[in-house]
C-alpha cells in the first residue's frame, strides 16, 4: 500500500516539477539558448526536496569513519580498569544538524583517558520533518555507532568501575 501512495506522490511531483521546469525555462530561453537547460533545471527542481538531506549525508558519511567512532590503543587499554567520564553531547550545525554523543573511560589509576567512543546521529531535513516529524532520513540512516565497541571489554579484559 505505501508503495502505491509513493508512486503516486512521485507522479504528482513529477507533473508538478515539469510545469514549474516549463515555466522557469521560458523566461531563460529567451536570454540563454541550449539543450542542457531544461534537463539540469528539471533534475534540480525534482531533488530539490532532499537536497539538504543528500549534501547532509555526505557530511554524516565523513563523520561516520571506524577511526572517528572508537579511538583506543588495545596495548594501552588492555586489562585496565576504567571509569566512565562525562563528556557533554554535541551538536555540529551543518545543513543537517548532526548530534555527537560521546563517551570515554579514564584509567582508573591514573586518570589517562584510554577510550572513546561515539554515537553519531542526526533526523533528516526538512522534508522529513514537514511529512512525519523528522525522525528519520529519506535517503539514508541517521544513526551510526560502532559494533565493535560492545565487545571490547571482554575481548582486552576491560573491568568496568564505578565512579
Amino acid at each position: 500500500m505505501s508503495g502505491i501512495i509513493l508512486l503516486t506522490v512521485l507522479a504528482f511531483w513529477f507533473f508538478i516539477v515539469k510545469k514549474l521546469t516549463d515555466f522557469f525555462t521560458s523566461k531563460i530561453y529567451l536570454k540563454i539558448k541550449g539543450k542542457w537547460i531544461y534537463p539540469m533545471v528539471f533534475i534540480l527542481v525534482f531533488i530539490a526536496p532532499v537536497m539538504d538531506e543528500i549534501i547532509g549525508g555526505f557530511q554524516f558519511r565523513a563523520l561516520c569513519t571506524p577511526e572517528n567512532l572508537l579511538v583506543y590503543e588495545s596495548e594501552k587499554v588492555r586489562g585496565k580498569a576504567v571509569v566512565p567520564r562525562d563528556i557533554p553531547m554535541e551538536t555540529l550545525n551543518k545543513i543537517i544538524p548532526i548530534v555527537i554523543t560521546t563517551g570515554a573511560w579514564e584509567d582508573a589509576e591514573t586518570g589517562e583517558l584510554l577510550l572513546t567512543y561515539r554515537i553519531i546521529s542526526s533526523k533528516g531535513g526538512w522534508l522529513s520533518h514537514f511529512m512525519g516529524g523528522g525522525t528519520s532520513f529519506f535517503t539514508l540512516n541517521g544513526k551510526c555507532s560502532s559494533k565493535e565497541y560492545y565487545k571490547l571489554f571482554e575481548k582486552l579484559n576491560i573491568t568496568k568501575l564505578e565512579n
